[in-house]
């Protein structure tokens, strides 16, 4: 593939709802929408339709605190009690880095733990979702539980983790969460179309999140919180999230010691994935690739960069599942050369 095609290498899945571009070096190759963004009014799905991400956004929370360490503001093996002195936690025991917290192995509870929970929406039965509109509003469901590990001990999936983060990113910056990730990331880094966007205050060209259940397909509203914070829930287009690779790989949003932190396997999961400051890595033979992923409810979103084959391409839909198996596939193609 060397010029746009309309033909993709591979075939669509027949329900997929969302959009795909991919690139070779700074060329569109491929790109293509499916599906509907609104179901009730049949408005399709478009190149420049804005999707929830979920935990892809881990990787500007991460942008954003290896920022202000570039700034002098704190160390990456500083303890994050002692930068956040407004806060308690009844059981969290010494040794929870800001490194740690960035690589999942900090330890803490977890108020979505995926090791053992599969469904986010069940979070909310019995607590409001639409309550949930900063980080400070999630520490009740976490910060009074007992620690997981021994900080440092071991790799698990943290959500809690980057709720930290958010509140670290707030107290440092003087500035409510999502302002400062405008600021820092998304103006900083050419990303206009991104933002956290509240759920009942909704821009232009955004889909709408879709469950399916016995009766038929419903939006994800009472899901998801109305606002995104640290470990998940900016929207974006599909172009964005390719400008954000480059704007990390030619350093305007971070200088080389910290995008090398950031891309360093750090930690490795059971299926060999590695993990390195908000980016996953993935073993090519020979080097790392990086990706972002993430699932919301209504949401599903795969980024990939392979940083010597120069191929990036994302994947956003507004359906739990509609990312995973043309991702999969994609990399596939990449790793044969075929991309």
């Amino acid at each position: 593939m060397s010029a746009i095609s309309d033909r993709p290498p591979f075939i669509f899945p027949v329900d997929f709802s969302g959009t795909l571009v991919i690139r070779k070096g700074r060329e569109v190759v491929f790109q293509a929408a499916r599906g509907y963004a609104n179901r009730s009014d049949y408005m399709p799905n478009g190149i420049g339709t804005r999707y929830s991400l979920a935990s892809v956004s881990k990787a500007f929370t991460a942008v954003a605190i290896l920022q202000l360490a570039e700034e002098g503001r704190f160390l990456l093996e500083e303890e994050v009690f002692t930068l956040l002195p407004h806060q308690s936690f009844l059981h969290f025991t010494p040794g929870v880095t800001v490194h740690r917290l960035l690589t999942h192995s900090s330890g803490i509870p977890d108020y979505f733990d995926e090791a053992v929970q599969d469904d986010y929406a069940a979070l909310w039965q019995e607590r409001a979702a639409s309550r949930m509109r900063r980080p400070a509003d999630f520490l009740p469901m976490f910060r009074d539980r007992p620690m997981q590990f021994v900080p440092g001990t071991a790799f698990r999936y943290n959500n809690a983790g980057y709720i930290l983060l958010a509140l670290l990113v707030e107290e440092m910056t003087g500035k409510p969460f999502a302002e400062a990730m405008a600021e820092r990331v998304f103006r900083k880094g050419g990303m206009a179309g991104s933002g956290y966007f509240a759920l009942d205050r909704m821009p232009s060209c955004c889909a709408t999140g879709y469950r399916e259940d016995e009766i038929g397909w419903r939006s994800n509203i009472f899901d998801i919180p109305p606002v995104g914070g640290g470990d998940g829930g900016a929207w974006s287009h599909a172009q964005d999230l390719l400008r954000f690779w480059d704007a990390v790989c030619d350093g305007t949003l971070l200088g080389q010691t910290m995008k090398s932190l950031m891309h360093k396997r750090h930690q490795t999961a059971r299926n060999g994935d590695g993990y390195g400051y908000g980016v996953w890595l993935k073993d090519m033979g020979d080097h790392d690739a990086w990706f972002l992923e993430g699932c919301d409810p209504g949401a599903s979103a795969f980024s990939f960069l392979d940083p010597v084959r120069e191929v990036s391409f994302v994947i956003l839909s507004n359906t739990d599942y509609g990312v995973w198996d043309l991702s999969a596939e994609i990399i596939r193609l990449v790793r044969r050369g075929e991309i």
